[in-house]
């Protein structure tokens, strides 16, 4: 018979009556009569029966289940049994038990059951100086490192709710000192080394007397004051505090982080306050979550993005570049496209609040994004109605803008629930002849988007071959008007032709523009005006090279970056070249009020951070 019989609910009812006085479950109280024992026997082979039993339940139970913890610690419990062969059973049986449940066995179980490393981590941690065998067997037999390593990986899970606990609790400073002495470091260097995440970890928590306490333990032991404290972790702080995986406290983090602005500056403004912190936050996101292969990760990574687009305020409009990679990313991805199209239209509304004449800047290419998933699915478009609300906003509440653009859209799908769009698309178009839609085709391709300059040269594509005679009069035609647009046509397909091919999009659009120059014919190079090419003068000087660099060719591989990469290194490339110049940043106030405080050498040279 298995073990696991037993914690069936008609056994469990007839081994422990309903009317007995206890906190625990039935299951838990049967474990317990197996943990007595094990307290009770001294024979090396009677324990290792029970060993195996508890094994049985851990395999029986689901690994977020308290039953799987609490025979995982009673198997951890004898890794310094006096018994050798007890020992190896046990370390065994715990590989054997987390290998069932998963392949990565204890190591993956530690890393996707997070309730379950924080329990077991802490039990270590706590017997660290009075059962050190323990601590490393677990780390030798069990996940086959170093002991040092074990408690490097324990110190972000233990160290926080050891400050945080101290005040009531003098086992945890001796715990404390245990670890950096594994460590081989001082204590006061090893807190401070954490300091970021044992802040973030006591503004999460409800209790406000818990981040007094840590203050004030960090104070007795640096002897910094709360603002030099929260000055020293700021980049670092904020990065933990959106980093959290609850939903409950992730809708606390703008609340946390007005206490920090007020600390820090006397002042609850938040979008001031993190004007200079939300690129690196961005970023973060977009390394840690968004780039992940976790599904999970991703979404959470979307979500955070929205609060951040809701903290930046009337600065919204500064990170427009950044914000609109990380969304057409999520757009383009298909497994995050119903996340990024909520986010996408939740900043397009933001944008239109705080910021509307921006919307010029990301119109265009928000179209470009959107018209593909219309196009491939009609009717029966997954997130049509989503699409369509999104295209509405644009559309409706930006007029204005719409009809200074309105050459570099094309045409949207002629589908009943995009009948008012596609009407004041029309209106803000107007009449046009041929010659003034090709006018809008070379402007359409001289934008600094990809996408846009893609989604133009394949309606300028399909302009030629339903219009091809009139195309073709242009071509032949012996008006001087004509051959301007014919000559900027024809420079703009060959700039096409040439375009960079990293991209699919990039050989796409070559192969278009060829297409395109294919459809116009053979133009008679004498009618076509010729357009001298534009060179930079190799004698120059450094100010001069600088500002072409900028100007013609990194602000816009800025601007019109398709991914992260690219635009980290075009902004990079900027923030080099302008030190070249001796051009300085100018820092914000309150940021560097913060950093003379944090650098503020104390008399009694105190200040450890």
């Amino acid at each position: 018979m298995q073990i696991s019989v037993f914690l069936e609910e008609p056994v469990l009812n007839c081994l422990f009556l309903d009317g007995e006085a206890t906190h625990m479950t039935k299951e838990q109280m049967f474990l317990d009569k197996i943990k007595c024992a094990l307290a009770e026997v001294d024979d090396p082979q009677i324990v290792e029966t029970l060993l195996e039993a508890t094994a049985e339940i851990m395999t029986a139970v689901d690994i977020l289940s308290q039953l799987f913890l609490l025979s995982l610690i009673m198997l951890v419990d004898q890794l310094d049994n006096p018994h050798v062969n007890v020992r190896m059973s046990a370390s065994r049986l715990i590989q054997r038990s987390c290998i069932f449940h998963l392949k990565g066995g204890l190591e993956l179980i530690l890393v996707k059951a997070v309730h379950v490393r924080n329990e077991v981590y802490d039990y270590l941690s706590m017997s660290l100086l009075s059962r050190p065998e323990m601590v490393k067997e677990f780390a030798e037999a069990v996940l086959g490192v170093e002991m040092e390593e074990v408690v490097r990986r324990m110190i972000p899970a233990v160290l926080p709710k050891l400050v945080v606990s101290q005040r009531d609790n003098d086992q945890a400073i001796i715990t404390l000192y245990e670890l950096a002495k594994c460590l081989k470091t001082d204590m006061v260097q090893l807190i401070v080394n954490w300091l970021p995440k044992v802040l973030a970890f006591a503004l999460h928590r409800a209790d406000g007397r818990d981040l007094h306490s840590a203050l004030q333990f960090y104070h007795e032991h640096t002897g910094s004051d709360n603002q030099e404290i929260f000055a020293a972790a700021l980049p670092a702080l904020l990065d933990e505090l959106i980093s959290v995986d609850n939903k409950v406290q992730l809708t606390k983090v703008p609340q946390m982080i007005k206490e920090v602005a007020k600390i820090l500056t006397g002042s609850e403004d938040l979008p001031g306050f993190l004007r200079n912190h939300f690129v690196g936050l961005l970023n973060s996101i977009d390394r840690k979550m968004l780039h992940t292969e976790d599904i999970l990760l991703q979404k959470q990574a979307m979500k955070r993005i929205e609060m951040l687009i809701n903290m930046m305020g009337s600065h919204l409009s500064t990170y427009l570049p950044k914000l609109m990679v990380l969304l057409m990313h999520a757009v383009d991805k298909e497994s995050l496209q119903s996340e990024g199209l909520s986010v996408l239209q939740f900043f397009i509304k933001q944008l239109t609040k705080v910021a509307p004449s921006s919307t010029k800047h990301v119109i265009s290419q928000i179209f470009a994004a959107l018209i593909p998933f219309l196009e491939k699915a009609k009717e029966s478009s997954l997130h049509l109605n989503k699409i369509v609300e999104i295209l509405q906003e644009l559309v409706f509440e930006n007029r204005v803008i719409l009809k200074q653009h309105i050459r570099e859209f094309p045409p949207l799908p002629g589908i009943p629930a995009l009948a008012e769009v596609n009407k004041v698309i029309e209106e803000a178009r107007g009449v046009t002849t041929l010659k003034d839609q090709l006018r809008d085709v070379v402007d359409g391709l001289d934008h600094e988007n990809l996408n846009v300059r893609y989604m133009v040269s394949c309606e300028l594509s399909k302009l030629l071959k339903h219009r091809r005679e009139d195309v073709t009069a242009v071509v032949t035609g012996e008006a001087d008007s004509d051959l301007d647009v014919l000559s900027s046509l024809i420079t703009s397909l060959l700039r096409g032709c040439a375009e960079e091919s990293r991209t699919a999009v990039g050989q796409r659009l070559k192969l278009v523009c060829a297409d395109c120059l294919g459809s116009l014919g053979a133009v008679d190079p004498a009618k076509v005006k010729g357009f001298s090419s534009q060179r930079f003068k190799i004698a120059c000087s450094d100010d001069d090279l600088i500002f072409e660099l900028i100007h013609k060719h990194l602000a816009r591989s800025f601007r019109a970056a398709p991914d992260t990469i690219i635009q980290d290194s075009a902004a990079l490339a900027i923030q080099e070249l302008l030190k070249i110049a001796g051009c300085e940043p100018s820092l914000d106030e309150n940021v560097a009020a913060s950093i003379s405080q944090t650098l503020k050498d104390k008399k009694k040279g105190s200040m450890r951070f």
